[in-house]
Formats: C-alpha cells, structure tokens, sequence
C-alpha cells in the first residue's frame, strides 16, 4: 500500500501541467481614414502588449480577410471628435445596446493629438519631434487608449477600476511613457475575461 501511494505521489510530480485554456484571439479591423502605417503599428504593439499577459491574442487583421478561425472581429473607426454624450477629453468610446457592447470601438484621433501637444517628451515640444518620434508617441497613446476600450468589450461592462488599465481617467504621463506597467488588470477583471472566454467556448 505504501508502495501504491509513493508511485502515486511520483506521477503526480512528473505528470505534465495540465494545458492552459487556449488564448483568445482578438481581430482588429481598421476603417475610416487610414492612419499613418508607423503610428498604427505603434498603437497595435501596445495593445498586444497590453493584453497578452491575460490570455489574449490581439492583431490587426484586413477589411477583406476572412479573419482567423474562432476569432472576435472588432472594426476600429477613427472620428474626427467625440460625438454625442461624450466629452471633449475622450480618446475613445464603446456603445453598449441592452448591456452589450457593440464590436465597434471609436477612436478620436484629434482628441488624442490635443493631449499630446500638451506635454514635451524628453524635454523636446510637440512642434519640434520628427515625423518618426510623432507617429510612435501617437501611436503609443492610441493604443493604450484602445486597450481600455477593448477592455469594456471583452469585460461586458461599463465599469471603471480604481487604478490599471480600466480606471476612469487614464494620465498622460502613463500614455506617454515608455512603461507599459501602469496599464494592468486587477486580479477580479482578468478572472472576468477569463470566464467570458471559457463560457463562449462552451457555447
């Protein structure tokens, strides 16, 4: 009996981890006017960033393709200003029709400029970076305001956090920065997108 116990105890040991729930794929269609190529790569290297710590996998993906098997399309519409009920300082909005999100994120390019304009980075204004350093700081504050959009989505909620990625007002000094650490889940929000994902799969 001893003997039956140990054998056991050593196959749990080396028995490999039991295979993770395979990540959520995310398909992000760009529409409206074109960004510039560099700063929508930039805004797209946040947002994978962003969120592949939680399981998800997020690429653009072609108007015209099909989109990957099992994947969530998601069209990204850049405006020229916020609309509606939305005030001036919004970088993005969802729409929720009876509690559900619509699988279109608005992102307001010009709003998104104005607060940029607002700070220099490393000490250099607005007016004067390069084209290059532009599109990247742009694309980085696009992105990370995209993440927080794609946040509500994939949560199925209009709540805000108190801190991290889904917070109410998102500073400019994080969107700026080179640290993406400010930008996090809390534990309960990525068990949430943890649990919408398994349930769809068992759908």
């Amino acid at each position: 009996m001893l003997f039956i116990r140990l054998a056991a105890i050593v196959l749990s040991v080396v028995r490999p981890p039991a295979p993770t729930q395979p990540p959520l794929s995310v398909d992000i269609v760009f529409g409206g006017q074109p960004m510039p190529p560099r700063l929508e790569a930039a805004a797209m290297a946040e947002v994978t960033a962003i969120w592949a710590p939680y399981g998800v996998d997020v690429r653009a993906a072609h108007p015209d393709e099909p989109g990957r098997d099992g994947a969530v399309r998601l069209a990204v519409v850049p405006v020229d200003r916020p609309i509606g009920s939305t005030v001036a300082e919004t970088l993005g909005s969802i729409r929720f029709v009876d509690a559900v999100p619509e699988p279109r994120i608005a992102i307001y390019p010009n709003a998104i400029a104005s607060l940029v304009s607002t700070a220099p980075f490393a000490g250099v204004e607005r007016g004067e970076w390069p084209t290059a350093l532009r599109d990247t700081i742009l694309g980085r504050v696009t992105g990370r305001a995209l993440a927080h959009e794609l946040g509500h989505f994939l949560l199925r909620s209009r709540h805000h956090a108190p801190q991290g990625l889904m917070r109410a007002e998102l500073f400019l000094r994080d969107l700026m920065s080179l640290d993406c650490r400010a930008f996090f889940l809390s534990s309960e929000d990525a068990a949430l997108v943890s649990f919408w994902h398994a349930n769809e799969r068992s759908d």
